[in-house]
């Protein structure tokens, strides 16, 4: 084939630019809200508002503030994005008055920490990427590098958020039995096997075997400080 046998391109075979920009301003302009409302849920994370409402119920502002040990202002405002946003519902219009309630499916994502659906380490990581992004522009043009630590504590918990689940539901009933040989072994109460787990990070691998399977022995170990 030549470069004659094809139909040439025109004008009207490109994409509409007009078109293409709408798409890809939404696009941003959504990716930036949904930032803004992960770092909303990084506050209710750890300052235990969601928490707070998913185990004592319901609360005003002046209430949730009382149960936190946070100032009202700070919990009326941030009930106030959480309606918007629709993570909590309100039986009034009147924030100062108002009740507010998790939304269903939050307490699961954003509370049980060990549901298969919890996606509470997705702040974290915005969290932690965000302390480093003045840095990593000089090393972008440096070269040097920017070392996990200088992520911070949430770096470490928001892996271990995000893989504590799998670990919790799917290591021992699922991923282990797929391996026959090494179940066999594990699953061998005579003779107890010693299980090493190396850069075990937080350790809900290990937490999870020992629970799993108790006449294990299991060692975590990780050279990371934290």
């Amino acid at each position: 084939m030549t470069l004659t046998d094809t139909a040439p391109t025109t004008i009207a075979d490109e994409p509409d630019p007009g078109t293409a920009i709408e798409e890809l301003t939404a696009r941003l302009f959504i990716s930036g809200v949904q930032a803004m409302e992960l770092c909303a849920i990084y506050l209710g994370d750890r300052l235990g508002l969601y928490r707070s409402m998913a185990t004592d119920g319901p609360a005003s502002a002046d209430e949730l503030a009382t149960r936190a040990g946070i100032a009202e202002r700070y919990a009326r405002e941030w009930l106030q994005a959480q309606a918007v946003a629709g993570f909590v519902t309100a039986d009034g219009s009147d924030v100062t008055t108002a009740r507010f309630a998790l939304s269903p499916g939050v307490a699961q994502v954003l509370v049980d920490r060990t549901h298969p659906a919890h996606l509470g380490g997705l702040s974290q990581c915005l969290a932690a990427v965000g302390r480093v992004l003045p840095r990593l522009v000089d090393a972008y043009r440096t070269g040097e590098p920017v070392t996990y630590p200088e992520y911070g504590p949430d770096a470490v918990s928001a892996q271990a958020a995000l893989n504590r689940p799998g670990f919790a539901n799917s290591l021992v009933p699922e991923w282990l039995p797929a391996v026959p040989d090494l179940y066999t072994r594990l699953t061998d109460t005579e003779h107890p096997a010693t299980v090493g787990d190396f850069a075990c990070g937080a350790g809900w691998a290990s937490i999870a075997l020992a629970t799993g399977l108790p006449h294990l022995m299991v060692v975590g170990v990780d050279n990371d400080e934290a």
